[in-house]
């Protein structure tokens, strides 16, 4: 049996108003996500060099912004696949800005 949209609504009411753990991590995701978002632009995706784009990731993807973490066993191979290549940054890197690229419709 499933949550009615009443409980539903309770329920997320009390954790952004009551919940110790919304209250322990709310400052860390926020100030987290402020600093992503700094780089995780186009624009600046662009500009970085291929291995300021593998730290700035790497690092985005350890932390996870307060989130739960992902399991990081295989984080390099996001960017390198298998086995490490250091040209197939460059296929991460136009991958990023695919996706990122708001002229694209999303259909």
């Amino acid at each position: 049996m499933g949550l009615s949209e009443e409980q539903i609504t309770k329920l997320l009411e009390w954790f952004v108003n009551n919940s110790e753990t919304q209250k322990k991590w709310k400052d860390l995701r926020k100030k987290t996500s402020e600093e992503n978002h700094k780089w995780i632009q186009p624009d600046v995706i662009q500009k970085m060099s291929d291995d300021e784009l593998e730290s700035k990731f790497l690092e985005y993807f350890k932390i996870g912004g307060g989130r739960q973490n992902l399991n990081q066993i295989y984080r390099d191979r996001i960017i390198y696949g298998h086995p490490k290549n250091r040209e197939n940054i460059k296929n991460f890197k136009k991958t990023l800005l695919y996706l990122l690229d708001e002229n694209i419709d999303i259909k």
